[in-house]
C-alpha cells in the first residue's frame, strides 16, 4: 500500500563553539637518568546551538508560522580540572614512563524550547565525572635493530552538542535524528604492543603489533521504530564495546638476488559494536582476517619486480537481526614492472585483479586495473622528471564499497575516474640530490 506524506518548512542552524585549555607543568631531576613531573590542565569549553524552523503559511505565501518542534536554543558547557604526575627512567638500554591522573569534569547543558501559544520550556541537566588516568610506556632496545615497545593510555570523550540538543531533525522525514541532553562522556583504555626485529646483514626482518581497546559508556545509536516505515535515532550510553587486532609482517632474503625477498603479512581485526534496536541489546561483531603473500626482485639494479597476492575474509553477525550476518571474501593479485635504462629512462607498469564474492547480488565485481608509465630522469643530480602515464589502460575502473551499520548493511557502486592521461614534471629542491 503506497503511502504519501509532504512537509513544507524551512529550518536555520547557528551553532558557536569557544574551546580555553590552560595547562602548566612542574619537572624535577632525580639522579643522572630519572625525572619526575607534575602537571595541572584546566579546560573549559562553552558551545551554543540555535535552530528555528518555520512553516509554510499559503496566505501570506512566506515561512513565517514557527514550527515549535523545530525551534529550540541549546547552550553545553564543558569545564575540567586535571591533575597528573609521571616518573621518567631514561638508559641507552630502556626507557619507561609511569603515570597517574585524576580528572574531575562538569557537564551543563540549558535547553530553552518554544511552544505554541505558551511560556517556553526551560530544562538545565548538571553532570559531574570523575576519572582516573594511568599511563605506563616501556621501550626496550635489545640491540641497535632490535626493540620492543608497550603502553598503555586512558581518554575520555565528550558528546558533542548535536548528540545533546534533543531536537528532532527531519531532513529525512524516514530516517528521524535527535539529541540526548544526559549523555554520559565516554572512557576508553587502550593498549599496544610492538616489536621490530631488522638484520642489515641478511636483510631478515620481522614486525608485529598487538592492539586492544575497550570504551565505557559508549555513544551508540538507539533504533526506534514510530510506525509507517519511520526509525527515531537517538544516542545513549552502553557498555561492552570492544576492538582488538594484530598484525605481523615478516621478509625472507633471496641470496642470490641481493635486495630481493619474500614477505608475508597477516592481519587479524575483531570489533564489537552496540545498539538498541526497538529496546533490545544489540550486539555487532565484525571480523576481518587478511593474509598476503609476496616476492621483490631486484635484477642487477635494472629491473624491480613485485609479486603480491591478498586474501581478506569478513565475517558479520548480529544479534538481533540474524538475516543481516554475512560471510564474504575480496581477492587481490598484483604485480609491479619497473626498468631503468643506462640513460635513465624508467618504464613503469602496474597491474591489479580485483575480486569480490558473498555481497548482495550485481555488487560482487572481477575488476582489472592496468597502469603504464614512461619517465625520464633529468639533470646531473637526477632531480628532475618528466613523465607521461596511462592510468586505466582497460578502462574498467569502478568503485563498491561496503558498509555496516548497527541495523542494515548497504553495498555502494559509486562512478569513478576511469581511464586518463598525464603528462607531468616533477623538480626536487633537495641539494644532497
Amino acid at each position: 500500500m503506497a503511502r504519501i506524506s509532504s512537509q513544507d518548512l524551512q529550518t536555520f542552524q547557528n551553532t558557536r563553539s569557544n574551546n580555553n585549555v590552560l595547562s602548566t607543568s612542574y619537572t624535577e631531576p632525580i639522579g643522572g637518568n630519572k625525572i619526575l613531573e607534575f602537571n595541572y590542565a584546566y579546560t573549559f569549553n562553552h558551545n551554543t546551538s540555535e535552530r528555528k524552523g518555520y512553516d509554510f503559511d499559503p496566505s501570506t505565501g512566506q515561512y513565517s508560522t514557527v514550527n515549535p518542534s523545530q525551534t529550540n536554543y541549546f547552550e553545553n558547557d564543558y569545564t575540567v580540572h586535571r591533575f597528573g604526575s609521571n616518573f621518567r627512567v631514561q638508559t641507552t638500554k630502556y626507557n619507561y614512563q609511569l603515570g597517574i591522573g585524576i580528572q574531575r569534569s562538569e557537564q551543563g547543558n540549558y535547553s530553552q524550547r518554544k511552544r505554541s501559544n505558551l511560556p517556553d520550556t526551560i530544562s538545565i541537566t548538571n553532570q559531574h565525572f570523575i576519572n582516573f588516568y594511568p599511563t605506563a610506556n616501556l621501550t626496550y632496545n635489545f640491540t641497535r635493530t632490535k626493540s620492543l615497545r608497550i603502553n598503555y593510555r586512558g581518554r575520555t570523550n565528550q558528546p558533542n552538542i548535536s548528540q545533546l540538543q534533543d531536537v528532532p531533525d527531519f531532513s529525512d522525514p524516514l530516517y528521524v535524528r535527535t539529541g540526548n541532553p544526559s549523555l554520559r562522556q565516554e572512557f576508553t583504555n587502550n593498549f599496544n604492543i610492538n616489536y621490530n626485529s631488522f638484520n642489515p646483514a641478511t636483510f631478515k626482518f620481522i614486525s608485529a603489533n598487538i592492539r586492544f581497546e575497550n570504551t565505557s559508556n559508549k555513544i551508540v545509536n538507539s533504533v526506534d521504530t514510530l510506525g509507517k516505515g519511520i526509525q527515531l535515532l537517538r544516542p545513549v550510553n552502553m557498555n561492552g564495546a570492544f576492538s582488538t587486532s594484530s598484525f605481523i609482517t615478516f621478509g625472507i632474503p633471496l641470496r642470490k638476488l641481493k635486495g630481493s625477498n619474500v614477505n608475508f603479512n597477516n592481519s587479524f581485526n575483531y570489533n564489537r559494536d552496540l545498539s538498541m534496536l526497538n529496546k533490545q541489546n544489540n550486539v555487532l561483531t565484525n571480523l576481518i582476517i587478511t593474509q598476503t603473500a609476496g616476492v621483490n626482485l631486484d635484477i642487477k639494479q635494472k629491473w624491480n619486480i613485485g609479486i603480491n597476492a591478498s586474501l581478506a575474509y569478513n565475517n558479520v553477525k548480529y544479534s538481533v537481526q540474524e538475516s543481516l550476518n554475512s560471510k564474504f571474501y575480496t581477492q587481490t593479485y598484483s604485480i609491479d614492472l619497473n626498468y631503468t635504462t643506462k640513460k635513465n629512462t624508467i618504464f613503469s607498469s602496474d597491474f591489479d585483479y580485483y575480486r569480490s564474492t558473498g555481497r548482495t547480488d550485481g555488487f560482487n565485481q572481477s575488476l582489472p586495473l592496468w597502469n603504464a608509465s614512461i619517465a625520464q630522469q633529468l639533470f646531473k643530480k637526477k632531480n628532475g622528471e618528466i613523465k607521461f602515464s596511462v592510468n586505466d589502460i582497460l578502462n574498467q575502473n569502478q568503485s563498491v564499497t561496503r558498509s555496516v551499520s548497527e541495523n542494515y548493511i548497504i553495498d555502494t557502486r559509486t562512478v569513478v575516474l576511469k581511464r586518463y592521461f598525464m603528462l607531468t614534471f616533477t623538480y626536487n629542491l633537495n641539494r644532497a640530490g
